[in-house]
């Protein structure tokens, strides 16, 4: 107990113990340094008449019943405390907190007083008020004119108070009042009005308020307020006019401020709000009414914001947003809001908590961005993605698929045109009528993938669609009718024309599917130009011209599910066997390899619109050029080089051509090709190449073999995708391309083709 009596005497904190009755046990040495003595043995802190006055006693009491308190400050005068002073004889501000001390079993055996000395706080807190005052007096001034039995003021004396002077910047009473002086520091523009308004006045003898600017010796410019009442004699005429002048300067600051806040919050187009503490809503701006479906104001103002949740989204609002934005002043997170139609929306919303001075909520304020587009795009992406991927996995085979057809296709005629059994004939047909199956599902496999080799040209749909629409009929039956008004002016698009008409007959096919008991097949054209003022129905589109080609038809519709699949790849509705799941996943790989773009809209039992955005050509569409006529395809003994790195395929095409005539050098790649042409060797009359072989590749392989003997005719073959061919530099032109699968006549053909081709 000695140390703790020790300490608590040395402590450098004003200290005081009192017993449970309220009598003063102890103080230590820094009270007595504070008030000079410890109080009279009477003394009663429970009965103390300064804290009755000061409003304190009742705290004090919570304190002996055993609870930590903080009085509230008081000021203290010299000689105020019975028995005790302050030392100096100052007057000092006091603020004190307890500490309850129990004993054993909890039982309270003291109260402890710890003062501290706030003097200096308080009195820069005091300054801080009266120099607001003075500045909140600064702003206001009086004045007055005696008229001295005229109307004129100009001729009499003017009188201003001290705030007249420090609201125009001058130190009070430093220059004489007068009307001139005035009116030297009225804004040129304002001087007229001031007059007009005076003058009015007396001659109405009636009150006049205005508002004006000055400009201050130091060229600051304020707006100020003033009225004046004009007072009349016994006679009725004017005797004196007396008025105020106001600095409104940040008031009307502010007021701009608001109005300029207001014109920004009204002009967003995302849903700014505030609502009171009980959540009801105060103000919503115009975006935010549309974005609720509220026509007017009445429909959304005074209502409760959880009307404009679902009830699961409202408990959620409850329970976790306010409680955050509470806590931490701001929650944002993604909800939905409900519409007043009962639809929803996806939103991202921020939720804020406005305090007051003391701490209390004074208003929440929100602000909701609409998510219905963003989401919109990322579906559009994530589709897109999930096709990119669908149609590199289909690519990718397309060169090993090529080749095997090639060579199934090859033999099987090999096998029919030697045949002496007939059914070994019929065998051999069946295995190619297979591979020429095969062959095709390579090819709409491609196009979905977007890897076929197109031969896109300038030409003019609404030629290329009046003439399909015609051959539609005998497809589709007598139960359908097929529609196309062509356009009077169309712009051109770059396209295949063969795969614009597969796009057509997949569609149209599509549509016959869907009207089992007929109906309407319409084609539409039209020119469309997007920008970012007039976007497109899709995300991807970009700003400029477009051709749009629509196809609709009144079938039986399409649910959302299904609408969001239908260009997958062998995803079909359709019952087993009665069709691919290819068609609109060929469609989509076309018009996305030919630039365009696709959407679709449908609902079930309303038809569906296919609409294809394809970008305008601003030159002129272009004729098909004419085909040359048929002619002979046998060789007459021509040297052909050919270049072959699957050794099956290699055998076949050998054995191909030198069953057409012709003599035939086959080589394994480039380097045993280049080898095979040394020094003095007769150069081959055509050069057949594989594109993409390993070493020396085909490109590379014709160059070399042109450096040798220029003007060598060269003809590529290749089973690989377009994006291999691309990258292998063949679609830059110059070289006829043979593609894998091929038959004998297709062979035959393109070698002719190239042989009888001027010499490059």
């Amino acid at each position: 107990m000695g140390f703790l009596t020790e300490l608590f005497a040395e402590l450098p904190t004003p200290l005081q113990l009192f017993s449970p009755d309220g009598r003063s046990v102890a103080v230590n040495r820094a009270f007595l340094d504070l008030f000079g003595v410890a109080p009279p043995p009477a003394y009663c802190v429970l009965t103390d008449d300064i804290a009755r006055r000061t409003g304190r006693l009742a705290d004090i009491h919570r304190a002996f019943a055993g609870e930590s308190v903080v009085l509230s400050t008081v000021w203290y005068d010299p000689g105020e405390l019975p028995g005790l002073g302050i030392v100096g004889g100052r007057r000092v501000a006091i603020e004190t907190r307890t500490l309850p001390v129990r004993g054993a079993g909890g039982r309270l055996t003291h109260v402890l007083f710890a003062f501290r000395d706030v003097t200096a706080r308080e009195r820069l807190v005091e300054r801080q008020l009266e120099q607001e005052r003075a500045e909140r007096f600064a702003l206001v001034g009086n004045w007055h004119i005696d008229l001295g039995g005229t109307e004129s003021v100009d001729a009499n004396p003017l009188s201003w108070s001290e705030g007249v002077f420090r609201i125009f910047g001058i130190e009070p009473f430093s220059a004489v009042p007068s009307n001139e002086l005035f009116f030297s520091f009225v804004h040129p523009d304002d001087r007229d009005r001031i007059r007009q308004a005076v003058a009015l006045a007396l001659a109405e003898r009636r009150p006049y308020a205005i508002e004006h600017r000055i400009v201050r010796p130091d060229g600051a410019v304020r707006v100020v307020f003033e009225h004046a009442d004009v007072l009349c004699d016994a006679t009725g005429e004017p005797s004196r006019l007396e008025g105020i002048v106001v600095d409104v300067t940040e008031r009307r600051s502010a007021e701009a401020t608001a109005v300029r806040f207001r014109d920004v919050v009204e002009s967003t187009t995302d849903f700014v709000g505030m609502a009171d503490p009980s959540g009801r809503i105060t103000y919503v701006n115009a975006a935010g009414r549309a974005m609720a479906g509220c026509a007017a104001v009445e429909e959304i103002l005074g209502h409760d914001v959880g009307e404009f949740y679902s009830p699961r989204e409202a408990r959620r609002i409850l329970e976790e947003a306010i409680p955050v934005a509470l806590r931490h002043g701001v929650w944002s997170g993604e909800t939905s809001l409900r519409r007043s139609d009962g639809s929803e929306i996806p939103v991202s919303q921020v939720i804020l908590a406005h305090r007051d001075r003391d701490g209390a909520v004074e208003y929440f304020s929100t602000v909701v961005r609409d998510l219905t587009e963003m989401r919109r795009s990322e579906e559009h992406q994530r589709q897109s993605q999930r096709m990119e991927a669908i149609g590199e996995l289909t690519g990718g085979i397309a060169h090993d698929f090529n080749n095997l057809l090639t060579i199934i296709l090859g033999w099987s005629e090999q096998l029919i045109a030697r045949a002496a059994d007939e059914r070994c004939v019929t065998a051999a047909s069946a295995v190619m009528e297979a591979a020429e199956r095969g062959a095709s599902l390579t090819r709409k496999l491609l196009a979905f993938s977007r890897r076929q080799v197109l031969d896109a040209r300038p030409l003019r749909l609404d030629s290329l669609v009046s003439g399909f629409s015609r051959l539609l009929p005998r497809l589709l039956g007598e139960t359908i009718e097929v529609a196309f008004e062509p356009p009077p002016e169309l712009g051109a698009v770059v396209a295949d024309p063969s795969q614009i008409e597969q796009v057509l007959l997949n569609l149209a096919v599509n549509a016959r599917d869907a009207m089992p008991r007929g109906g309407r097949l319409t084609f539409a054209l039209a020119d469309f130009e997007a920008s970012p003022e007039t976007p497109g129905p899709l995300p991807e589109l970009d700003s400029g011209r477009w051709v749009v080609l629509s196809v609709s038809d009144t079938g039986t519709g399409m649910s959302p599910e299904v609408r969001a699949r239908i260009f997958e790849p062998f995803y079909t509705t359709k019952e087993p066997g009665k069709g691919t799941g290819l068609g609109l996943a060929t469609v989509y790989g076309i018009v996305r390899q030919s630039g365009g773009q696709i959407e679709v809209e449908s609902e079930p039992g309303r038809g569906a619109t296919f609409r294809i955005f394809l970008p305008r050509f601003e030159g002129s569409a272009l004729e098909a050029a004419p085909q040359p006529a048929a002619g002979g395809t046998a060789g007459i003994g021509e040297r052909i080089l050919l270049v072959e790195d699957e050794a099956e395929v290699r055998s076949l095409v050998a054995e191909q051509l030198a069953s057409l005539g012709y003599r035939v050098t086959a080589c394994a790649d480039g380097h045993e090709a280049l080898a095979r042409l040394g020094a003095g060797a007769e150069p081959p009359d055509l050069a057949l190449t594989d594109v993409v072989m390993p070493g020396l590749g085909g490109r590379d392989l014709a160059a070399a073999l042109r450096e040798r003997s220029p003007g060598l005719r060269v003809l590529f073959m290749s089973g690989y995708t377009r994006d291999a061919l691309s990258r292998s530099g063949v679609e830059e032109g110059g070289v006829p391309l043979l593609r894998k699968p091929f038959t004998l006549a297709t062979l035959a053909r393109q070698v002719r083709a190239a042989l009888d081709a001027p010499r490059g």
